[in-house]
């Protein structure tokens, strides 16, 4: 929309950098692309060339977090995440002015996402972290600095990243080590 800024995301099935004309045409504020890339009739004062425009989605967002004085409850397990987000910010509704990730936005993607759902008059956030591999709900805490979190579920799921239960384990681990002094798990 108008004022927007688009970030320039590499897919599995195209290159977001395809997309900035368009963007730029439909009145983007800005563009973050990867550093070098030019276009024919894309004003350079509109890009903004970095080495990761998907690192620079997830350290914006965690620049907005940062502002945020909301709680953060941030929910991972190998199953049952995206229901007990919907489940836990039906039951906060009443009492907080809540939002919360929309389907199942629990990547890399999907929770700056979340992020940038919230506002001032926002005093709870409910978000889901993800993983298929070790050190990943570690990153994604990082950008969302939960206040507090829920683990749902371990199962034997994406064994293939993180090598047996034991790892899963250890992976949704770094979730707990992510609330600090005074939130809940």
């Amino acid at each position: 929309r108008p004022g927007d800024l688009f970030v320039a995301l590499k897919g599995e099935y195209t290159d977001g950098h395809a997309h900035v004309p368009d963007a730029v045409a439909r009145s983007a504020a800005a563009c973050i692309v990867r550093r070098g890339f030019a276009s024919d009739g894309v004003p350079r004062e509109l890009l903004c060339g970095v080495d990761d425009p998907c690192a620079a989605l997830g350290a914006l967002a965690a620049w907005v977090r940062r502002r945020l004085a909301c709680r953060v409850i941030a929910i991972t397990g190998s199953i049952g995440k995206t229901t007990t987000k919907d489940i836990l910010a039906a039951l906060l509704e009443g009492t907080y002015a809540v939002e919360k990730a929309q389907e199942s936005f629990n990547n890399s993607i999907g929770v700056p996402l979340t992020i940038f759902r919230a506002d001032a008059r926002t005093s709870a956030l409910v978000a889901e972290v993800g993983a298929n591999h070790a050190g990943e709900i570690a990153g994604l805490c990082a950008i969302l600095g939960p206040s507090d979190g829920m683990i749902v579920s371990i199962a034997p799921v994406h064994l293939e990243g993180f090598g047996s239960l034991d790892g899963i384990i250890r992976a949704k681990g770094e979730l707990a080590a992510a609330i600090p002094p005074g939130g809940t798990l």
